[in-house]
């Protein structure tokens, strides 16, 4: 699926309006998952902004494929999602903020749902201190949904970070030098 134009724009003409605006009405949902993760901010920012890497340590995202070039705001990514059951699902996220090594927003349209997802960094020493946040709205009869997505979305920011956790373990800085040591 291919969005033409800003997501701005798309989230207005979908998003209900008038007297739908009060029947439908829009439920956002926000969720936070954060840890400190064993390797260098500039370490953590290369490896987890990097969309080739993305299926690398991620377990829901099948593919990512920049459609405009190097990540800058405004720039977009065609993301393809394990939906389970043998399911995928395609859509396209735009970055909304880039400021490396410290902070990545990006934000996307699936059908009646809005998403935009943070990832926040600070070094720690050796160290860096990763927050992930999303802010999800559902439109319309998608709101019905919303137990269920603020169950999903939190799952999902909490299996990230362990992903990450996990992919720093065994590629991170300190692996490849007991690598070498061993």
């Amino acid at each position: 699926m291919t969005i033409g134009g800003d997501l701005d724009s798309v989230r207005a003409m979908a998003a209900p309006s008038g007297v739908f605006a009060r029947l439908l009405g829009t439920t956002t949902i926000r969720n936070e998952a954060e840890a400190v993760l064993a390797a260098p901010i500039d370490f953590v920012w290369e490896t987890f902004t990097d969309a080739a890497r993305m299926p690398e340590w991620d377990p829901a995202v099948k593919r990512m494929t920049p459609l405009d070039g190097e990540p800058r705001p405004g720039a977009r990514f065609e993301v393809e999602i394990a939906a389970g059951f043998g399911w995928s699902k395609r859509h396209v996220e735009e970055v909304v903020e880039w400021t490396p090594p410290r902070r990545r927003v990006i934000r996307g349209w699936q059908k009646s749902v809005f998403f935009e997802v943070t990832m926040e960094l600070s070094p720690r020493g050796q160290q860096t201190h990763c927050r992930w946040s999303s802010r999800i709205e559902l439109y319309g009869l998608m709101r019905a949904m919303g137990p269920l997505t603020y169950a999903v979305g939190k799952r999902n920011l909490d299996v990230a970070i362990r992903c990450m956790k996990a992919f720093i373990a065994k590629n991170g800085p300190r692996a490849a030098s007991a690598a070498s040591i061993g």
